[in-house]
């Protein structure tokens, strides 16, 4: 009775509404329009192809995005109507997916699972993926004042893709999928950026993110940590009286404590999951 089609052969708005059912009463709850939803297929190289809806009889219940980047693959979701769960249904979509991997001569699939969410979790331990990393999911009430930062160094507005000419050189580790240097290079256009220079003229620190009236969303951050403080205390004092936010930064990132000085909260935690193929 359980079908999984590809995703590329479903009608869109079908899958758009599969997967909003099935995140209606998630920890997070998550619902995307059709435009948001092209534009994060395009941002998270999700591939269509190996990407699956599963349809319960004529029903769609389910869907599983396949991300794939050179030899390395991440599930950009999984998510089963709400009426259709405990039929296994999710352990279908996952092996299909991690099939499509291997077949994809692909070295390793990646996910990222909100701790809460215990019975995902126990389905990925027992598909054989490991914990690599505890992630943060930040916030920053609109309340919160900016600190004040005694700070030698002069924040710019810089142009995005100026600032990923950096990326490499400021980052000590891969990004997370959705923050990863080619996520943020089809997004350059639509971001803000703030940078530091240093004594040389070296871009040594920046920001980039969404500010609007109500909320400043970081994409990604990197640099020393003196100039990054800089950073957050000019970007909150352009945009007073405005929430922060900031997702899936790593445990272990020195970036974390200054997100806390000034005022940011983890809201979330996931669990970052490897499967070695």
């Amino acid at each position: 009775m359980l079908k999984l089609e590809p995703m590329n052969t479903v009608d869109f708005q079908t899958f758009v509404n599969t997967f909003n059912t099935s995140y209606s009463d998630y920890f997070v709850p998550l619902q995307i329009h059709s435009d948001a939803m092209h534009n994060l297929i395009i941002r998270d190289a999700i591939d269509e192809r190996h990407s699956t809806v599963a349809y319960w009889g004529d029903n769609a219940v389910g869907v599983g995005m396949l991300a794939v980047r050179n030899q390395i693959s991440w599930i950009g979701g999984i998510g089963v109507v709400p009426d259709y769960r405990r039929r296994g249904i999710a352990r279908a979509i996952m092996d299909h997916m991690i099939d499509a991997a291997r077949s994809l001569s692909l070295s390793v699939v990646e996910l990222e699972v909100l701790m809460q969410n215990e019975g995902a979790f126990k389905l990925y331990q027992s598909l054989g993926f490991d914990v690599q990393q505890e992630l943060h999911i930040l916030n920053r009430d609109k309340t919160v004042l900016p600190i004040q930062v005694d700070s030698q160094w002069a924040v710019k507005d810089i142009d995005t893709k100026d600032a990923l000419k950096e990326f490499d050189t400021l980052h000590t580790r891969r990004n997370p999928w959705q923050r990863d240097l080619a996520a943020l290079q089809n997004l350059a256009n639509g971001l803000s950026g703030w940078g530091v220079y240093d004594q040389d003229n070296k871009l040594s620190a920046y920001a980039i993110g969404w500010p609007t009236d109500t909320v400043v969303r970081f994409m990604d951050v990197a640099g020393e940590p003196d100039m990054v403080l800089a950073i957050l205390e000019h970007v909150h004092q352009t945009y007073a009286n405005v929430s922060g936010s900031y997702v899936n930064i790593f445990d272990d990132d020195p970036l974390l404590p200054l997100f806390h000085e000034h005022g940011y909260t983890t809201v979330h935690k996931q669990y970052a999951m490897t499967l070695t193929l």
